[in-house]
């Protein structure tokens, strides 16, 4: 059965080339705009790689005054800050390496540790080595573990061994652009690498933790280096150029701003002095509004182009189904029921869609190969995965539509008198 209706399809070419020229089109331009929408999509979905929850931002101002003690007092603030009641944790970072920061330090390292130093640097677009400079607290406050699932605790000591120490996300070898071959970012656990002039110890492999909630997890890799508090040379960054969290412990979280701003005047010593803190949900609201903003806008303009492809197939196939109400007529008059008619009108949809299908996809792949592609930050890379994941999505949403304008025109024709419609024909 399946072969002869297959063989009257193909029979019926005449009419079915035109349809099947519209549908390769179609296809086409409802593969590029999945392939928009999921792009956008793909990122938010992705797990941030830290908790912001319990997490407040600290402002600050440096003041004029005695330059004396200055490294003191600003010690004294951030003791002060650690020693407040509720308060878990004080994470001190360089270099926007904070979650939602704006800002961005990027570049190549060195390992110095083989033979070679090989350099790790990336070639493709919109990828990078983030370079940034965190206390152990850094890993405690935004809770980031390694990983293999080794706990914050674990980060922050492997990164608190001393001031030449650092950790890097486990993406980095899957991003590296080298001949080196690493299939294990713990191989190079040991190995030191050099930043400026600077070596640092490698002594842990973090989770991949992303810049925020839009970003891409896949397009860069982060090195965090060792932020010693000991050292004045590190110091001077606080309160100006450095960027200072606290975790509040939950107990303790209600009511916690109120508390901590009357008692504002406590963080004041030296030429450093807190002014006031912020809630970290309101600080990634913030920081996001704008990319929220554009990704609203992208799903309004493709779901207004989809609902204007899906308003061309369903009419196309709807009148096509209309026309051929007298053929129902006839089949249903010699004995063939109403599921077997819908099969059939269903069947001969769906194959010419395939073979719509697979023209299209050559030429997809034509287009692809092309370069022929939109691209976006935000956006993610292209591979086998994502194309067949994309064209299937694709092949579905046309099936859905092609049933559609099937079903509802057919079940109306199959309701009237095949005499009647036998006779106005």
């Amino acid at each position: 059965m399946k072969r002869k209706l297959l063989k009257q399809t193909l029979s019926q070419w005449r009419s079915n080339v035109w349809l099947t020229i519209e549908l390769i089109i179609i296809i086409i331009v409802t593969w590029y705009i999945v392939d928009l929408l999921t792009q956008v999509y793909e990122p938010m979905s992705q797990p941030r790689g830290f908790d912001i929850e319990y997490c407040y931002k600290i402002t600050t101002t440096i003041e004029e005054g005695d330059s004396s003690s200055t490294m003191d007092g600003r010690r004294e603030v951030l003791s002060r800050l650690r020693a407040y009641p509720g308060v878990e944790g004080v994470a001190i970072s360089l270099q926007g390496i904070e979650p939602y920061n704006g800002s961005m330090s990027s570049g190549a390292i060195r390992d110095v540790s083989t033979p070679d130093s090989i350099s790790f640097g990336y070639s493709q677009m919109f990828r990078c080595i983030r370079l940034g400079y965190a206390n152990p607290d850094f890993f405690r406050v935004f809770r980031i573990g390694g990983f293999r699932g080794e706990s914050p605790e674990d980060m922050a000591e492997a990164i608190g061994r001393g001031r030449d120490k650092m950790v890097i996300t486990g993406c980095f070898v899957e991003l590296i652009d080298t001949a080196l071959t690493i299939s294990d970012p713990y191989t190079l656990l040991g190995h030191r690498f050099d930043m400026g002039g600077f070596a640092y110890e490698l002594t842990g492999v973090a989770q991949t933790f992303k810049r925020d909630d839009t970003s891409q997890q896949s397009s860069y890799s982060t090195a965090v280096m060792n932020f010693d508090e000991s050292i004045d040379g590190y110091m001077q960054y606080v309160g100006g150029w450095s960027d200072i969290t606290i975790r509040v412990r939950p107990e303790a979280d209600k009511g916690f701003t109120d508390r901590f701003i009357a008692d504002l005047d406590h963080f004041s010593a030296g030429d450093l002095r807190v002014t006031g803190l912020q809630p970290f949900d309101q600080v990634r609201k913030a920081r996001e509004k704008d990319a929220l903003n554009a990704v609203k806008q992208i799903y309004l303009i493709l779901g207004f182009l989809l609902a204007n492809v899906f308003l061309g197939i369903l009419g196309t196939f709807w009148y096509r189904t209309r026309q051929r109400a007298s053929e129902l007529a006839v089949r249903m008059s010699f004995g063939a029921s109403r599921a077997s008619v819908f099969r059939r009108l269903m069947t001969e949809g769906i194959i010419v869609l395939t073979i719509a299908a697979v023209i299209s996809g050559v030429l997809i792949a034509a287009l692809l190969r092309a370069e022929i592609r939109p691209n976006m930050e935000l956006m993610a890379g292209l591979d086998t995965e994502w194309i067949v994941r994309t064209s299937v999505i694709t092949y579905l949403l046309l099936l859905v539509m092609i049933f559609i304008g099937i079903y509802f025109p057919a079940r109306m024709a199959m309701r009237l008198d095949p005499a009647i419609v036998l006779k106005e024909e």
